[in-house]
Order: structure tokens, then sequence, then C-alpha cells
């Protein structure tokens, strides 16, 4: 049974994460509840989303991870300025930009995935991408924009990711 409980709660969100100075809000385009410190080199701030409204991310604040260390003037310090937010009482929301995917990894290879026109596997494939930005969520469907295999172009369509979990780092 302890086993299942983790696997349900990872699929109730899509993960992402921070390592810019990023405004988490009571609404889309509401008050700024916090704004968190820059992450240090190889670290993040990491959340779940749970929903999404134009542009704007909802976070569910019950799976906040702290980035363990932050750089403040350009020094790495043990970060003892924002270690959660769940005692907001309003709702955590962030602009759909001041986060990433797991699935970018400066300095790493790209990787790519289906992805299609909406969120239906029925619809059309309109190739492969590798995404680095989250717009928008519905269940299992991730709206994303990335770089396309085989293109120079970027490009925004829907990759089905029941998992997505992050891996990140700054460097």
């Amino acid at each position: 049974m302890l086993l299942v409980v983790p696997f349900l709660m990872m699929a109730q969100g899509h993960q992402v994460g921070t390592t810019e100075k990023t405004k988490i809000y009571n609404a889309p385009g509401g008050k700024v509840l916090v704004t968190l410190p820059k992450s240090a080199q190889c670290d993040a701030f990491i959340f779940n989303v749970v929903a999404s409204s134009k542009g704007w991310l909802k976070i569910d604040k019950s799976t906040f991870q702290a980035a363990e260390y932050i750089d403040i003037d350009g020094e790495e310090v043990e970060n003892t300025h924002v270690l959660m937010i769940d005692a907001f009482k309003d709702e955590c929301w962030v602009r759909c930009e001041d986060v990433f995917t797991d699935l970018f990894r400066p300095g790493a290879m790209m990787t790519y995935d289906k992805f299609y026109q909406s969120p239906s596997k029925s619809s059309k494939c309109l190739g492969s991408i590798s995404p680095d930005m989250i717009l928008e969520v519905k269940g299992n469907w991730v709206k994303v924009e990335g770089d396309v295999k085989g293109s120079r172009k970027r490009k925004t369509g829907w990759m089905y990711k029941p998992h997505l979990v992050v891996e990140m780092c700054s460097a």
C-alpha cells in the first residue's frame, strides 16, 4: 500500500521548476505572496502544477520543494529564506514563462517526444518536440513550447504526459 500513495500523488500534477527569481501570486495577475530567491547552480525550486489559466499555472502547495542553496550576490548560500508555501491561505500561481519542465536540461542533449495539435492522440501528430515551457495543463495532457526535431523552429503543441517529472540544473 505504501508504494501506491506516491504513485497516485505523482499522477495528480505536472512537476516544474525555477532557478530565477520567481514571484508567486495569489491568483493569475493578482497580489505577490512571495518572491523566490535565485537558486544556486544545479539547484531549483520544484512543485507540481495542477491547473492552468491564460498563461498562469496553479501550484499544488503541498508539493513545493525549496532549493537547498540559493544565490545571494553571486555566492551560494544555504536557503533559509523561502522553505515552504503551504502556510499561505490563498492559492499560489506562477506565470508560465517563469518555470520550465523536466525535459529541458541546459548543457544536455535534447530529448524529444511526440506532440499533437490538440489534447488527444487522435489529433494530428506534429512531430517530436523537446519542450522547455509548460503553457497549459488539461488532465494528463500538457501544452508545451519547445524545439522541434529536425527544425530550427520553436512550436507549441500537446504532449500526453501523465507523470511529467523534473530534472533540472541551472548550469
